[in-house]
């Protein structure tokens, strides 16, 4: 692959399916990323969601969790929202996995399985325990506002949840 912003080279998108998805790739990187927009790509590996995964049905899963965990359901909640997280996860967006596995971790607390807690929010314990600033100089701007709100769901549960979050220097701000 050529990394070029050369206007007058092609843009040349490749296509290949494979079992899972497909994979998506240019000729010419620096080019065909001119149409993306700052930071943006579109070249890599695209699974297709497994059933029950699209963006729709996952958007009516966590509709119908929300009016149960409302009705304080906690446990019909709870069978509601783990298939997400289970079968789901790898084609949910970083942010949209980062939101289910609090609502489900904080369901979890509230159905009083607080283990399970925070067994589901471990894989966001790093982030929890990066100090703000260090959070804000990792991501650029609009990523790192939602990385903090999702750092502070996390911090928040877990701590609910009964464990310690060290944050690094200066206290986490």
């Amino acid at each position: 692959m050529e990394d070029s912003a050369d206007d007058k080279l092609p843009c040349i998108v490749t296509f290949k399916p494979h079992k899972d998805g497909i994979a998506v790739a240019s000729q010419h990187q620096g080019t065909c990323s001119t149409y993306c927009g700052a930071r943006a790509h579109f070249e890599g590996d695209y699974k297709l969601p497994p059933p029950g995964c699209e963006p729709s049905q996952v958007r009516q899963t966590r509709n119908r969790f929300k009016a149960v965990y409302d009705k304080k359901q906690y446990a019909e909640a709870r069978s509601i929202l783990a298939p997400l997280v289970e079968k789901c996860g790898a084609t949910l967006s970083e942010y949209d996995a980062a939101w289910v596995r609090n609502d489900l971790a904080i369901t979890h607390y509230r159905a009083g399985d607080s283990a399970a807690c925070r067994a589901t929010l471990k894989p966001w314990l790093e982030l929890a325990q990066k100090p703000d600033a260090s959070i804000r100089n990792d991501y650029p701007p609009s990523d790192a506002d939602e990385m903090l709100r999702i750092a502070g769901a996390t911090r928040a549960n877990m701590t609910l949840c009964g464990a310690i979050v060290k944050r690094g220097e200066n206290g986490g701000k």
